[in-house]
């Protein structure tokens, strides 16, 4: 896909698996990539997201994701034509009460070049992302605590979540097995009420 190498003190440039080779003035945003896509900046100024094979054409949002200045990109995952870009900042609805940035979701649909808003979505509970599965909507977070954090597991479209075990900063790989009785959970939950 892309990488980069140091030798001695110096580092090469971005290099694409097309043979592609970025500028060193760009670089990735935290190497955010889902294989797909991949978040670029040039001089801490510009930001953009591009399809991997054409990394300088950069997607045109209807409304780009909340990223500069204060906010921090976390994921990106596409499926089909859907591009799910996850940002650590401010909630887009109903501040919090003590004003902490919180986890945000962008859905878009990708046209081409064009990327067009459908929903935001805000995660009061989570500021940070290990994995979103876009066919199930389920996504695997990390509580607040750091020191003594647990994971989460998410099910975006119902909205509901189960703290599924301590992962000390850490992700867990969740298999197809995890995500079924999570889904059997919520459907159990949802008959009793």
């Amino acid at each position: 896909m892309f990488w980069t190498s140091w030798s001695g003190n110096r580092r090469t440039p971005l290099q694409f698996a097309d043979r592609t080779i970025l500028p060193t003035n760009v670089n990735t945003v935290g190497w955010v990539s889902d294989g797909k896509f991949v978040a670029l900046f040039r001089d801490s100024e510009h930001w953009w997201i591009a399809r991997v094979e054409s990394p300088f054409e950069e997607l045109i949002f209807d409304r780009k994701p909340d990223i500069e200045p204060l906010a921090n990109l976390q994921l990106i995952i596409s499926w089909k034509d859907k591009l799910h870009v996850f940002v650590r900042g401010a909630p887009e609805h109903e501040p919090r009460p003590d004003q902490w940035f919180i986890l945000k979701r962008y859905e878009y649909q990708v046209d081409g070049k064009n990327a067009r808003l459908l929903h935001v979505q805000d995660f009061y509970y989570t500021w940070s992302v290990m994995d979103f599965d876009p066919k199930s909507g389920l996504m695997f977070a990390s509580s607040w605590d750091s020191t003594f954090a647990h994971g989460l597991l998410v099910n975006t479209t119902a909205e509901d979540r189960k703290d599924v075990r301590s992962c000390n900063g850490r992700g867990y790989f969740v298999t197809e097995g995890v995500a079924n009785r999570f889904r059997e959970a919520v459907k159990m939950k949802r008959s009793s009420k």
